[in-house]
């Protein structure tokens, strides 16, 4: 799960992961704020009501590739 202040910079982040080789993406989902919130009440912690998220399902050997397009 990324945490994003707008939803339109999850849906970019979204698809610049879409595009990247190396990583293998199972599920990219870009879901709007305040829904993450209200609904993910497990994941609460993680992010505050008024951000949208993105989903991501990446595969094991993608990781290390992952967290490092989510740093840049």
């Amino acid at each position: 799960i990324v945490g994003f202040d707008e939803f339109m910079e999850a849906a970019g982040f979204g698809n610049d992961l879409a595009v990247q080789d190396g990583i293998l993406a199972k599920l990219i989902t870009p879901i709007a704020a305040p829904i993450p919130y209200d609904y993910f009440k497990r994941h609460q912690k993680f992010f505050g009501r008024e951000q949208s998220i993105v989903v991501c399902m990446i595969a094991p050997h993608a990781m290390d590739a992952f967290v490092a397009f989510v740093r840049s």
